[in-house]
C-alpha cells in the first residue's frame, strides 16, 4: 500500500487569481493538487498551476503556498503506478487559463457547458485532480465533474471519500 495526498491551498503573497477563486468560491482555498511520497523520503507535488501540468518538490511548494487541508488515501501498489503512469504522461501540458472563467460563466448563466472546456488539451487543477482520481484512481465520479469541478467540489469529494473509506483503499471506492 501507497499513501497518496489531496490538498488544498491558497498563494502566499499578492496573487490576484487565487484571491479572485477564493471569492468567488467562498472558501480559504483556491487550489487542489496531489502530495505524493517517494521512496527518497521526499515528496513532490502534482499539480495544475502556473503555465502547466507539472511536478514540484514538496518543500518548494509548502514555501510558495498556505496548505488548508490535505486529505491522505491509501491506494494499492497497483493503483499508485497507474497514478504515477497517467500523471507522467499528462505531465507539461498547457494549464488552461480561461476554463475557470468558463466554469463560473456556466454556473451563473445556467449554461450546459463551459464555453472554455477544451477536453483534455489543457488543465485546470480540479479538473486533473478530478481525472487522475477516476481514471487512475478508480473513484467513482460523475462524469459532469470534469470539466466543471471546482476546488470546492473537490474538497466535498474528498470529505465524502474519507467518510467511506474504512479499510483505507481509495481505488474500491
Amino acid at each position: 500500500m501507497r499513501e497518496i495526498s489531496v490538498g488544498f491551498s491558497s498563494r502566499k503573497g499578492f496573487a490576484p487569481y487565487s484571491w479572485a477563486i477564493r471569492a468567488y468560491e467562498q472558501t480559504p482555498f483556491s487550489h487542489v493538487y496531489f502530495r505524493i511520497g517517494t521512496k527518497w523520503k521526499t515528496e513532490l507535488i502534482y499539480q495544475a498551476s502556473g503555465s502547466m501540468v507539472n511536478f514540484m518538490a514538496g518543500a518548494v511548494f509548502d514555501d510558495l503556498n498556505k496548505v488548508h487541508r490535505e486529505f491522505s488515501f491509501k491506494v494499492s501498489d497497483e493503483a499508485y503506478d497507474n497514478f504515477m503512469g497517467w500523471a507522467t504522461t499528462v505531465c507539461g501540458k498547457p494549464y488552461s487559463a480561461f476554463q475557470p472563467f468558463g466554469i463560473m460563466l456556466r454556473e451563473v448563466f445556467g449554461l450546459k457547458k463551459n464555453p472554455f472546456s477544451n477536453g483534455q488539451k489543457a488543465w485546470v487543477c480540479s479538473e486533473l485532480v478530478s481525472f487522475a482520481l477516476s481514471d487512475s484512481l478508480g473513484v467513482h465520479l460523475s462524469p459532469h465533474i470534469f470539466e466543471n469541478a471546482t476546488p470546492r467540489d473537490l474538497f466535498s469529494i474528498c470529505l465524502q471519500l474519507q467518510a467511506e473509506v474504512k479499510d483505507g483503499d481509495i481505488s474500491k471506492h
